[in-house]
């Protein structure tokens, strides 16, 4: 048999390689372009759970002896790291600057109450006296387990 004849055998064999080939590459060029368009949605901001967009300043409200009626400013070791004053706004808006995070547009202050305390040094007018001083809603947790 000649070369010639070897060729023409081969040729239609070639075509099917070369189509299945295509039909890879398209295959590939799919996945890869499915797989960034889901790399740019989940990197949106605008996709976040309202979670995420949180930054949670935490506030530890003093019940006995000293701490009675003060204000603690609660670090990410839930330890008590300085007092807030609870007069005016001035001291509270330079923490949240401290804790601002540009991917968490919104701030929410948690005013934590250990489960040993008594409230009667926080009552309710007195949390609303706090909202007005520093012009920003506060979040009253009860009964949570705090080792000042």
């Amino acid at each position: 048999m000649k070369t010639s004849g070897v060729i023409v055998r081969f040729l239609s064999l070639l075509d099917v390689a070369l189509i299945l080939l295509g039909i890879l590459l398209l295959a590939l060029t799919q996945s890869t372009m499915s797989i960034e368009q889901e790399k740019n949605v989940a990197g949106s901001s605008d996709n976040m759970s309202p979670i995420d967009q949180l930054n949670v300043v935490y506030l530890y409200a003093g019940w006995k002896g000293d701490e009675k009626g003060k204000c603690y400013l609660l670090g990410a070791d839930m330890k008590i790291e300085r007092e807030i004053s609870t007069t005016s706004k001035d001291d509270i808006l330079s923490t949240i600057e401290k804790h601002e995070d540009e991917n968490r547009p919104s701030t929410l202050l948690i005013l934590l109450f250990d489960s040993n305390g008594w409230f009667d040094s926080w009552p309710d007018d007195k949390i609303k006296k706090l909202e007005d001083a520093w012009g920003i809603r506060v979040t009253p947790l009860y009964n949570v387990s705090i080792v000042p």
